[in-house]
């Protein structure tokens, strides 16, 4: 199959196969492949959830809709490890009690710690058996710590898309309102502007006919008295 026929979730379970799983054998690459694909199909449901999106599958090619852009990828990636870890921790768990679990030592016959012939005794620490109850519960520890880490950044980069990557679908007037305290005057009509102030009546202002009456004030007396003493001189 050539590149241009593998969709989106087919490439990023070539990348998980290829930079987390490299050490798999080539026999056992395509099986793990399709195991990959299907369990990051699986989880696209809780991937909208998590980012408060709808990717979805509408067609036959196996193409989530809208495409997942690079951050989106990237968490739906430690899905799937987070859960693969947590798998492996309890398989290897359950191995250890349960007779039905594949590689299960629960019918095995306990390996020996010590052996003893005449003055001689040979002394074997229980942690040299690689298959034995202790070291299955030691790695099964290990898987849960890698389960928990990715968990742990999974909230970090969930926490960042939500805050800071995740672009409004729309606009709500509420909302708008309650940010920027506009009162939601920029969704109402534009006011009525105030009608301009109509001109000044004649007559009224300061230069028609308003301030002091005419003929009044120190100047006019002064012109009265000049007026009297020459009446008083020709009588």
């Amino acid at each position: 199959m050539s590149s241009e026929e593998v969709n989106q979730i087919g490439k990023i379970a070539s990348g998980l196969l290829m930079y987390e799983f490299d050490y798999l054998s080539e026999e056992s690459r395509p099986f793990e492949l399709q195991l990959i694909s299907g369990s990051l199909s699986g989880r696209m449901g809780e991937l909208n959830i998590l980012l408060n999106q709808s990717f979805s599958f509408t067609g036959d090619d196996g193409n989530p809709f809208p495409r997942l852009q690079k951050e989106e990828s990237d968490i739906l990636e430690l899905l799937y490890l987070r859960d693969y870890n947590t798998k492996q921790a309890q398989k290897l768990l359950r191995g250890v009690y349960d007779v039905g679990t594949s590689d299960s030592i629960a019918d095995s016959p306990t390996p020996w710690i010590e052996l003893s012939e005449g003055d001689t005794t040979i002394k074997r620490s229980p942690n040299s058996n690689g298959s034995s109850a202790a070291n299955r519960i030691t790695m099964s520890k290990d898987f849960k710590s890698l389960s928990q880490e990715a968990r742990e950044k999974i909230e970090q980069l969930v926490y960042a898309y939500n805050m800071y990557g995740a672009e409004p679908r729309q606009v709500i007037a509420d909302d708008c309102c309650d940010s920027c305290h506009c009162a939601g005057e920029e969704n109402e009509t534009p006011k009525q502007q105030n009608p301009a102030t109509p001109p000044p009546s004649q007559g009224s202002g300061p230069s028609q006919g308003s301030g002091p009456i005419q003929g009044s004030g120190p100047a006019a007396e002064n012109a009265e008295e000049e007026i009297d003493d020459e009446i008083v001189s020709d009588i």
